[in-house]
């Protein structure tokens, strides 16, 4: 649902990552994510949708992108080592 309404996110996943939040990110997980090359694309209420270019962040980063996401995903919850 956005804004009352359904909606899909339909994208190219080779060219994009899209993150969606269903409730409040909160300001960490905003800084963390607009850090890691990801832009605020939409808000509705609490819910916010983050995009970020995968073909310019493999250009920018040696990592590979699976390992920049999970770096990404443990540094917005706040935990380390392998177990979110």
């Amino acid at each position: 649902m956005w804004a009352g309404r359904e909606a899909e996110v339909v994208y190219d996943p080779t060219a994009h990552q899209v993150v969606m939040f269903r409730s409040d990110a909160g300001d960490n997980a905003r800084v963390v994510l607009a850090g890691e090359g990801f832009r605020r694309l939409a808000v509705d209420d609490r819910q916010e949708m983050w995009v970020r270019d995968r073909t310019a962040q493999v250009d920018a980063e040696p990592e590979p992108l699976a390992t920049v996401h999970s770096l990404t995903l443990r540094r917005v919850v706040g935990t380390q080592g392998h177990s979110l």
